[in-house]
């Protein structure tokens, strides 16, 4: 129920009536708990949280861990939980751990911040080899059903060679014009000018040395045949030219006109310094064709090399546009062929006879299909951003590698060849302006010294024999999809490329559970492709055994704040205790140590501070460790395990100051130093407990209930204790204010209020909260409420906890506590 501001006078004004009429003759007997009138909301009339919200920053996650077993029982496997991925954070410290084996899965139930999006398994098979899967993490309570390997879809056998690609274009498999037979009629139309009538054939025997054209090269074409030699010049326009086996054509400058074709046939030559081709023209090469530089195939032009033919360029082919090459023999350019295709027309089929080498293939083209082998120094499709490439076999680019649209279909991108070894090469992908994709098809391969995913990059190894990206590096610059049976065998990830002043987190990918996760050489899959092995898999230790059980551990900070004023609300600074986890850890499997410290004391009265530990049992606990008393013990009368960190924290943070001097310690800075100096009370407890299974369950977070006392017991009034919402106080906590002022963790007479959780307000609010993070949570100044200090924190409250309002705590002005 809410009440305005008018209706708390009326209700101050009536609480002591109400207690005159019921108080008996001795009305300072301390065993009686008289009615606390409640108090005006300090957050505001609007302040009121949801019906039903926790006040809970932590989720509950349940594991059912699966894994293959090759081993059929013999051996454990070992499973690990991280809430960090352990292959980027070597120092990552398993959040839990245990053994599966075949029809023994690993179940076990863990406590996450709820800002934690992922989890991250990692899996050690008996030969100690390792591999991590990665989980989002579900709504509280839900389970996270793991099996840590890839239900293969059951394919046929592997061709020697992938075949993908082929579907968007059409085959080219032609064979040499017949000229047998064939009669030289050719008549010049004006013989000084080299001009031959349409539709004739010119033989030439011996050396021709004069340049030739057809008389009308716009509406037709004149053959010219040749079994000797001609020295041509010029521009060749309206030509068709046979070089029959043995016949050679030379030129210095030569372009070959619009329409026109060149077939070399086999044993035939043809040699160029410098060589061009219009638009439309054909090459046939089933010879040797060389120049020393092609600096120009335009729009439209054909360029086609049979099997067992060399096309040799020296130097540059300088613009490749718009057009088509079919090569089933040797094109070999000695330097780069750099692209054109913006009218996205291009195609270049290197069939599986066909070796294709370059310094560097600069650009794209609309389909680039890879049957065999393309070797380059660099391969670099920055320029036409739509581009296909189609690799079925080998691609070795030697320095560099970069795509737009990839396939890779049962091939490689590598780097050189040195002996049996493959090295890697630099990889990097572009945006086409949507999704830049990268699929990887039956068992395919990418070997890359660093792998930099462009915008929006999608890696897609679809559903057969798993396909492996390979990288010292791997950097995501914006969100790259990682999906299907890939394995990602990496060093490092680096989430970079957007600045998280834009208010985007830093994680930069998103991967399917399917995606493995390995070290860059520890990938315990071959991979054979139509080259053969290119990557020999990691084949772990040869005698199998039980991996060694790791400590455990929960690295989170956990930071609890409180209002002492309850059952009243307090000013809200949230600061008149604040207490820190730091760090939990198990070791020898049964040793549980929490590392803590008491860090400020914004109440003005004397204040204690305990821990209850629920689900678990004291029975056969061995306690060491440091609090104020000294060693601490169990508290005696309690259903529940509970120490008592605390009896004047005060005093414990600061062991100078007198026992009755409550001057708020690190709060105020302008207290002076000796009230704001060092990191406040540092304590240590550890818990050895009988099982395994109990030191689990007390470090889980949820299991873990830090409270303060505000007021110790008197006379048969049990001590005032406040906990986190929901839960119960201990045997030793009274329960006589519940449901007085604003509280409701009973029915709230003077509010009319029903009754809503264990320390929580008629208006949904709390007394403590317990906050996550990877630091010290940083509390407000004194007097300085927590709304002002942080101003998300009522969208995450009146939203009910809503997992785009968690960073709330991140984001505070300049009032929040900082020693001067």
């Amino acid at each position: 129920m809410r009440i305005r501001k008018h209706d708390y006078l009326v209700i101050a004004l009536a609480a002591p009536l109400f207690l005159a009429a019921c108080a008996d003759k001795d009305v300072y007997d301390p065993n009686k708990v008289r009615p606390i009138a409640p108090v005006e909301n300090p957050l505001g009339e609007d302040f009121v949280a949801p019906e039903g919200f926790d006040w809970s920053m932590i989720t509950t996650v349940k594991l059912n861990v699966e894994v293959k077993d090759l081993f059929n029982g013999q051996y454990n496997y070992l499973v690990e939980v991280f809430t960090s991925n352990p292959l980027s954070n070597e120092t990552a410290t398993p959040l839990s751990a245990g053994y599966a084996k075949h029809g023994s899965n690993y179940i076990a139930e863990i406590s996450v911040p709820k800002a934690t999006t992922h989890l991250f398994i990692r899996q050690t098979d008996p030969k100690q080899r390792k591999e991590i899967f990665e989980y989002a993490v579900p709504k509280d309570g839900e389970t996270i059903n793991s099996k840590l390997y890839f239900t293969e879809v059951q394919t046929k056998a592997l061709p020697s060679h992938g075949t993908s690609g082929w579907d968007q274009i059409t085959p080219m498999n032609i064979e040499a014009t017949p000229i047998d037979g064939i009669k030289d009629d050719h008549i010049f139309h004006y013989e000084a000018g080299g001009q031959l009538k349409n539709n004739t054939t010119f033989i030439i025997e011996g050396e021709y040395t004069k340049g030739l054209t057809s008389e009308n090269w716009n509406n037709g074409t004149a053959t010219v045949i040749i079994k000797g030699t001609w020295k041509m010049q010029g521009t060749l326009q309206g030509l068709r030219i046979i070089v029959a086996s043995q016949g050679k054509i030379t030129g210095d400058n030569i372009l070959l006109g619009n329409g026109s074709s060149i077939e070399i046939q086999k044993g035939g030559i043809a040699e160029f310094k410098t060589f061009s081709l219009q638009t439309d023209d054909v090459i046939h090469n089933f010879g040797t064709f060389k120049a020393d530089k092609i600096s120009d195939v335009n729009s439209g032009c054909l360029i086609y090399n049979g099997k067992e033919a060399t096309f040799d360029v020296t130097n540059n082919i300088e613009s490749f546009k718009s057009s088509t090459l079919h090569n089933h023999g040797n094109f070999i350019v000695g330097g780069n062929i750099r692209t054109n295709d913006n009218d996205l027309k291009g195609i270049i089929a290197n069939y599986e006879a066909g070796y294709l080498k370059a310094t560097e293939f600069i650009g794209g083209v609309k389909t680039f299909i890879n049957d065999n082998i393309v070797e380059v120094e660099k391969y670099d499709a920055n320029n036409i951003t739509a581009s296909w490439l189609y690799n079925n076999c080998t691609f070795i680019a030697k320095k560099a590698f970069y795509f737009t649209q990839l396939v890779v279909d049962n091939g490689s991108i590598t780097g050189a060849q040195n002996g049996d070894v493959w090295a890697a090469t630099e990889v990097k992908s572009y945006n086409d302006g949507n999704i830049a994709k990268l699929t990887l098809k039956n068992g395919s391969i990418i070997k890359s010294t660093t792998f930099t995913c462009g915008s929006s990059l999608e890696i897609n190894a679809g559903t057969n024999t798993p396909s492996m990206v390979q990288a010292e590096t791997i950097t995501y610059e914006w969100t790259t999809y990682l999906k299907g049976n890939l394995i990602l065998a990496v060093n490092n990830e680096i989430n970079a490329g957007v600045q998280v002043s834009w208010g985007i987190s830093d994680r930069r990918y998103e991967k399917e559970s399917s995606v493995k996760i390995t070290k860059k050489d520890e990938a315990k899959e071959e991979i054979e492709t139509c080259t053969g092995i290119i990557y020999e898999g990691n084949s772990g230790n040869p005698d199998p055994e039980d991996p060694s059980k790791p400590d455990i551990g929960d690295n989170i900070v956990y930071t609890y704040a409180f209002e002492d004023q309850w059952p009243a609300y307090g000013d809200f600074d949230m600061n008149d205790v604040i207490v820190s986890i730091n760090k939990m850890a198990i070791t020898d499997n049964k040793k549980l140590t929490i590392q803590g410290n008491i860090r400020a004391v914004g109440s003005s009265r004397k204040t204690g501070i305990g821990i209850q530990f629920l689900n678990v049992s004291s029975n056969g606990v061995i306690l060491n460790g440091k609090v104020q008393s000294g060693t601490p013990i169990f508290e005696s009368g309690q259903n529940n395990p509970v120490i008592i960190l605390s009896t004047n924290a005060h005093k414990y943070c600061n062991p100078s100051i007198v026992d009755d001097d409550f001057t708020f310690y690190c709060t105020d800075p302008t207290a002076g130093s000796t009230y704001n100096s060092g990191n406040g009370a540092e304590f240590e407890i550890t818990l050895t407990f009988s099982t395994a299974e109990a030191a689990v369950k007390a470090m889980n977070i949820n299991n873990i209930d830090i409270f303060i006392i505000s007021k110790e017991a008197q006379g048969d009034t049990r001590r005032t204790e406040i906990h986190l919402p929901n839960h119960a106080p201990t045997n030793l906590g009274t329960t006589a204010l519940f449901g007085m002022s604003n509280d409701a963790s009973a029915y709230n007479n003077a509010l009319d209020a029903k009754q809503k959780g264990y320390y929580i307000s008629t208006e949904g609010l709390a007394w403590g909260i317990c906050i996550p993070s990877t630091e010290v949570w940083k509390w407000p100044k004194e007097r300085k409420k927590i709304t002002d200090v942080y101003p998300e924190f009522k969208a995450w409250v009146i939203s009910g906890g809503e997992t785009e309002n968690q960073d709330w705590i991140s984001n505070h002005n300049n009032d929040i506590f900082i020693r001067p």
